[in-house]
């Protein structure tokens, strides 16, 4: 689409060039202080309509260069939406709930971002699991617990499994994971014990 943009603005200032040079022959129709004017006026436009298609094409061909470093068929494109509706809501409750303390917590926080693995064998792929929050000290940001909002999906065979595994990497790191079951995302009162369990 672009392209094809870039093609019409090409032709349009090319003919628009053209009809530059073809104004001095209305120079018996209007004077020559005017047919100067529209000659320099239609040239310049030409001249920017060139400019722009070249700068589209370039900026065309670019994206498709990046496009050739993508596997064989494959696309992307962007989520609508960071987090779900109820990511959305538990996070507010812990920002209220945190307000005012020396901690914060963030939202959709890579396992890799708050435990290095120090040596051995393991599970290292699985530090590339988003944890729903995590709660940090203010100002050293170490990371002080996990909090994990537990949907039907946290029930199924392979996600226990995964559950599992997060947790043991957790508990061997130092971290604690606090699970707050889907039901429960609105509780302030529950979610404030929880809370203070680790804090």
């Amino acid at each position: 689409m672009k392209n094809k943009t870039a093609v019409i603005i090409l032709i349009s200032g090319l003919i628009m060039i053209g009809l530059s040079f073809l104004v001095p022959f209305l120079s018996g129709i209007i004077t020559e202080t005017v047919t100067l004017a529209i000659r320099w006026g239609m040239f310049a436009a030409g001249l920017t309509c060139l400019i722009i298609s070249i700068a589209l094409f370039i900026i065309h061909s670019k994206k498709h260069e990046r496009k050739k470093l993508l596997p064989a068929g494959a696309s992307y494109e962007k989520r609508k939406h960071f987090m779900s509706a109820p990511e959305e809501e538990l996070l507010a409750l812990l920002e209220q709930l945190l307000k005012g303390s020396s901690y914060r917590v963030f939202p959709q926080a890579s396992l890799a971002s708050v435990i290095e693995k120090s040596s051995g064998g393991g599970f290292y792929s699985e530090l590339f699991r988003i944890a729903d929050y995590v709660v940090v000290e203010a100002r050293s940001t170490e990371p002080l617990v996990l909090i994990e909002l537990n949907d039907a999906s946290h029930k199924k065979d392979d996600r226990r499994l995964r559950d599992e595994k997060v947790e043991a990497i957790c508990y061997d790191a130092g971290i604690p994971v606090l699970n707050i079951d889907f039901e429960r995302r609105k509780d302030v009162d529950y979610i404030r014990h929880q809370l203070k369990k680790y804090l």
